[in-house]
């Protein structure tokens, strides 16, 4: 399953002019004693394919305490973890001891040992982010496993398998990372991935996972591939529908409706509602509109909207945030006692405003009033 890269190709170059010229991995190398220092993963990968690195992914063989509080004396240490936070240079900059990392069972957080740098890179997902780069002279690619030529050819490869089964998000980061390069997955990886349970997975991993994924730019084309890969238990009524749904809510009048990474986490686990046919088949008045869509949840209305239910365009942006332009009070003012018919002739109103336009409000009082009758008026306005 191979396919061409949207990407320009990689070129190795482009690391040594990048790292030259950053101010702060200067500092860091500076303060270099006996520690070696790299960047890694996804920080190399997109300096090789001339995309800014905008997380600097540094890994440590040595005291990473040590370092960290030469450059930061108010750094944030955990010992535990070998991970350190500090500032360099006014920019955040996270440094973590090189390890490697085993997973007690399937899609649990892995346990964390201290290695050195070539066991640090085969603990990692994929290929193209199994790289790294010294920030000593001279500067070499240290690539095990082939990333660079999996960047030349377009091809999102995992370093082993099982590499799903240890850890099933990973499916939803090839997904997000096949989407923005424009890669294919390679044949091993395509076979596996489409066994992929997420069910072993907590729903607060999954949604962080899916959160990244909406932050794409790509985001549609990612669910999609997610569903095109098998991963998933979505229901076949609502097939096709989730990537057009995650890019409604991109734009107007549908940003805002729904947290896209909550609906795409549903729609791709199948948790989504799938008895939209009478949003589908839906013919009438705006006030009809409304009272129809307030039986359906938000996300049976997305996906009907994704289907091709064109008129919640205008139920989204204008009809169900709609109110008459009188008041209940307004009604009360004109002898009609506060219950039940009060809410007849606001009810009246606003259908009136919603099929027919009228937004003036001595007419609105009017149909209020007619619509309640005499008999659920108060003693002023009966007739004598």
């Amino acid at each position: 399953m191979m396919a061409g890269s949207a990407t320009p190709p990689p070129d190795r170059n482009r690391l040594e002019t990048e790292i030259a010229a950053n101010p702060v991995l200067s500092k860091v190398r500076e303060a270099l004693e006996d520690e070696s220092v790299f960047i890694v993963g996804g920080t190399v990968r997109d300096l090789l394919v001339g995309l800014p690195a905008t997380d600097l992914d540094i890994v440590v063989e040595g005291d990473v305490t040590a370092l960290a509080t030469r450059l930061d004396t108010d750094a944030v240490i955990h010992e535990r973890f070998g991970t350190a936070e500090l500032e360099v240079g006014g920019h955040r900059v996270d440094l973590v001891r090189a390890r490697t990392e085993t997973y007690p069972e399937p899609g649990a957080l892995p346990q964390v040992t201290p290695t050195e740098l070539i066991d640090d890179l085969a603990r990692r997902d994929f290929t193209i982010n199994a790289m790294a780069v010294g920030l000593e002279e001279p500067r070499q690619l240290v690539d095990p496993f082939d990333g660079f030529a999996d960047l030349e050819e377009g091809t999102l490869r995992i370093l082993r398998p099982g590499s799903f089964q240890e850890d099933p998000t990973r499916a939803i980061r090839a997904a997000r990372y096949a989407a923005r390069f424009g890669f294919a997955l390679e044949e091993e990886t395509a076979r596996e991935v489409g066994a992929v349970d997420l069910g072993t997975v907590t729903r607060d991993r999954l949604l962080s996972e899916f959160e990244r994924l909406c932050g794409e730019v790509n985001a549609p084309r990612a669910l999609g591939l997610l569903a095109e890969w098998g991963v998933g238990n979505r229901g076949t009524e609502v097939a096709g529908l989730g990537p057009v749904g995650l890019e409604l809510l991109l734009d107007a009048p549908w940003s805002g409706f729904l947290d896209p990474a909550e609906f795409g986490l549903d729609w791709i686990l199948g948790t989504n509602g799938t008895d939209i046919d009478p949003l589908l088949e839906f013919r009438g008045p705006p006030s009809e509109a409304v009272k129809l869509a307030s039986d359906f949840g938000s996300r049976e209305i997305l996906l009907a909207r994704a289907a091709g239910a064109e008129w919640l365009d205008d139920w989204a942006g204008d009809w169900r945030q709609a109110s008459p332009v009188i008041t209940g009070e307004d009604l009360v003012a004109r002898g009609v006692p506060e219950g039940p018919a009060v809410g007849i002739g606001l009810d009246a109103a606003l259908t009136a405003q919603l099929d027919r336009g009228l937004v003036d409000f001595d007419e609105q009082i009017e149909v209020a009033l007619e619509a309640i009758g005499p008999g659920g008026r108060g003693e002023r306005d009966r007739p004598n």
